[in-house]
């Protein structure tokens, strides 16, 4: 196999795993190419992958109305929006796979699609979660009457370059159109143990480059239209890196998981965070809450032990049982021993704030107290008499 054609297979495999771990975790991928490239015949393979159909939606063809429901007045005066029948087909588990074709030129319909791609919802219907959501646009100078999406619009998906090229288009009339070998194999759950650790890294990330948590690229249509920065794009930056692993064409992972960053954040800021979050290399949560002494607390950067704080934090709200809770509480108290009373001080802000009904902090938490006490950097919300005796 000659370079191009491995460059090709990779392509189309990251693609795949991008698009599969941003379903899985209730975001909307949205294919961008141009006409006739197999984006439709795609979405039906993926659907028939997972034994059931693809329902293929294609707004410019519809009013607002049209998606958002058709009012009914009942007798009794109440006023409901009637769904079409394509949503009431996947309300009803006929469809596994909902493609939304053609964004670019939906017209008057693309507002309406705003509550379909975020909220799931048609009329007066929620889409169920098994229902897996893409979206296809032709890029605006490939469209026919097409135009740059609205900046709202456009920050509701991750967006994809659909995969082309002779190579990969031989292989496929060659294979039968078959998917790359083990495309999807190694995805992981994202627990609450990987979520953790990747809202630990943007928030981090956030923490030392502020001026990037929401940066729309006003009275640019052409950016506007696809990714940028927002509070709710970084969010998911999280979600669909914990959903992201590596698998043999990717052994690292990195290749999918900068994919999809810049699929919601834009390929800038994406470089800054996958650079970031690299030089950070933070450590699994779970093993600083068992072992807070094994980290070196004194000569780490302040964003990295903030960032480490965080993500021991943020496994014991995901986890949500008072064991898990209390035994935070470990490696805040030594962070803040070994000189870094201010950065365990921002931890047990959030920290106290998703303390579970009727519980306080262990004994232990006396000397985390005294280093706070000290530094004068005490919270509010954590007094002598908030700590068991």
């Amino acid at each position: 196999m000659n370079s191009q054609t491995a460059s090709s297979a990779l392509s189309l495999t990251t693609f795949l795993r991008v698009s599969a771990a941003a379903m899985r975790v209730g975001i909307v991928p949205l294919w961008w190419g141009d006409a006739g490239i197999g984006k439709t015949s795609m979405a039906r393979t993926l659907a028939r992958l997972d034994g059931g159909r693809c329902e293929v939606v294609e707004p410019y063809k519809h009013t607002a109305i049209d998606l958002q429901g058709l009012p009914h007045v009942s007798a009794d005066e109440h006023v409901t929006l009637i769904p079409p029948a394509w949503a009431v087909r996947a309300a009803a588990g006929e469809t596994t796979h909902l493609l939304i074709d053609e964004v670019t030129i939906a017209g008057d319909a693309q507002k309406a699609l705003l509550s379909v791609a975020l909220d799931r919802r048609v009329g007066d219907l929620t889409l169920p979660s098994e229902v897996k959501i893409i979206a296809a646009a032709n890029p605006p100078e490939l469209s026919v009457d097409g135009d740059d999406l609205p900046g709202p619009l456009a920050n509701r998906f991750l967006h994809l370059d659909f995969p082309t090229g002779a190579e990969a288009w031989i292989a496929g009339m060659t294979t039968g159109w078959q998917l790359p070998a083990g495309a999807f194999d190694g995805l992981p759950d994202p627990t609450p143990e990987r979520r953790a650790v990747t809202r630990a890294v943007v928030t981090g990330f956030i923490r030392q480059f502020p001026a990037l948590l929401h940066d729309r690229p006003h009275g640019q249509p052409d950016k506007e239209g696809r990714a940028w920065p927002s509070h709710r794009q970084w969010e998911r930056v999280a979600d669909v890196l914990a959903a992201l692993g590596p698998c043999p064409s990717d052994p690292e992972g990195t290749e999918a998981e900068t994919v999809a960053v810049a699929g919601l954040v834009g390929q800038g800021a994406a470089q800054q965070f996958m650079a970031w979050r690299r030089e950070a290399d933070l450590p699994d949560p779970d093993e600083v809450t068992r072992e807070p002494e094994s980290i070196a607390w004194a000569g780490l950067r302040d964003d990295v032990a903030w960032a480490i704080l965080n993500a021991v934090v943020t496994l014991a709200v995901q986890r949500g049982t008072v064991v898990a809770w209390k035994a935070a509480w470990g490696p805040l108290s030594v962070a803040a021993q070994a000189g870094r009373p201010d950065l365990a001080a921002a931890n047990v802000r959030n920290l106290m704030a998703a303390r579970p009904n009727n519980t306080v902090p262990p004994a232990s938490a006396r000397k985390l107290m005294g280093a706070l006490t000290e530094a004068g950097v005490l919270p509010s919300n954590f007094t002598d008499a908030a700590v068991a005796a």
